[in-house]
């Protein structure tokens, strides 16, 4: 693995940024191949202090957000071969066999919860069988925005091991307006925590914003994801020309939106295209919600930091 040198150095001989970068693809290459194809963000940031690398956060960042199956030529005279991939995930790096295995369990997952869902709706309602295929589908894609929820509020906060994001569409604890499909906690420092929620729908609806919006009531930020058609560096264009109207709205609403494409082997691919600003919810909103999602919010271990004891929780 490359090493740093350790010692002392004046200011004007301290390793440039690329430097650290070489240094940094090093180590994580070094560690990918130690520990079968997965390292987790606050391991490869311990070895990096350990082996001198100063700015380890600028390191991460330049990492995290670097395509590596895309010709880069400010970055590829700093990867330690030609052939070198990897690719993020929530906490972790990952090879990219071992991303391809993961990325195959997400597609597996998001099909059989959808397939619960549609043997629920089976057995439970006489619904039109078009609205099962779009229940099932919507089952299917929220897995995805799941996973990238995950990926979007990984934090060195909070515990490695507990779950950032959750799958609770199924629940159904409150009224239509309340029932959101995904959540998520941030924890932007040990003391601050966000909730996160989003409405899932295959379309772009003022339906679709009207129940995100309710969600500002008890949520500190609120996401919509809808798919769209066409390349998703394209998708703010596409929903403006669906309805330029609605889309100012959720602008001006601070809602976010995250565009999902499906693509091969019917894999959506998801990406946030505008982010959601910060709602202040009432105190009585955000307990009564909280308390549909107890259990949820308990795993997440985020209650005593909102003033929630969890023995008055069970």
């Amino acid at each position: 693995m490359a090493e740093l040198n350790q010692e002392v150095r004046p200011e004007e001989d301290a390793p440039s940024f690329d430097e650290q970068v070489k240094a940094g693809l090093d180590i994580l290459r070094g560690m990918l191949e130690t520990l079968d194809g997965k390292v987790s963000i606050v391991g490869f940031k311990r070895e990096m202090r350990s082996k001198g690398v100063r700015e380890v956060e600028k390191v991460v960042t330049r990492i995290k957000f670097h395509d590596f199956d895309e010709d880069d030529d400010e970055m590829r005279p700093l990867l330690p071969d030609v052939n070198f991939r990897c690719y993020r995930r929530d906490r972790s790096f990952y090879s990219k066999e071992k991303f391809q295995e993961l990325e195959n369990k997400i597609s597996e997952d998001a099909k059989e919860t959808s397939e619960d869902v549609a043997v629920d709706e089976d057995i439970q309602e006489t619904s039109p069988s078009r609205r099962k295929v779009n229940r099932q589908e919507e089952a299917y894609l929220v897995g995805y925005v799941y996973n990238e929820l995950a990926d979007i509020y990984s934090s060195d906060f909070g515990s490695e091991s507990d779950p950032i994001s959750f799958d609770v569409h199924n629940m159904r604890p409150g009224s239509e307006y309340e029932n959101v499909d995904v959540l998520a906690v941030h924890w932007i420092s040990e003391s601050i925590v966000e909730s996160v929620t989003v409405e899932v729908k295959l379309e772009f609806t003022s339906r679709l914003v009207q129940q995100a919006n309710n969600y500002r009531r008890f949520s500190h930020r609120v996401w919509i994801a809808v798919p769209i058609e066409g390349k998703l560096n394209e998708a703010a264009s596409f929903l403006r020309q669906t309805n330029l109207a609605l889309y100012e709205y959720v602008v001006e609403l601070g809602i976010g939106i995250l565009a999902c494409r499906k693509g091969q082997g019917d894999k959506y691919t998801v990406q946030a295209v505008h982010w959601p600003s910060l709602n202040h919810p009432s105190r009585l909103e955000f307990d009564q919600f909280i308390g549909r999602h107890i259990d949820t919010f308990r795993d997440a271990r985020c209650l005593r930091v909102w003033g929630i004891d969890t023995r008055f929780s069970n």
